[in-house]
């Protein structure tokens, strides 16, 4: 699936991530290791950001694509 979608999409998920982890049950102790590991992950995404993030991954839909997500 992160051929399909790419790590800009991981991204969007790591920027709500934040308000659904004050609906969790976890303690704080929890919560920071939590938080420690996604610091982590998105150090390693931008020490890699040459190969995770192509511009030429990206385009613009056509009409028939439009047509059919609505």
């Amino acid at each position: 699936m992160s051929q399909v979608y790419g790590a800009i999409h991981l991204l969007r998920l790591f920027a709500k991530m934040g308000p659904m982890l004050a609906y969790t049950a976890l303690d704080e102790k929890s919560l920071q290791h939590v938080l420690m590991h996604i610091q982590d992950f998105l150090k390693y995404m931008v020490t890699n950001r040459s190969t995770l993030f192509n511009l030429q991954d990206y385009g613009n839909a056509t009409p028939e694509y439009h047509r059919k997500v609505q």
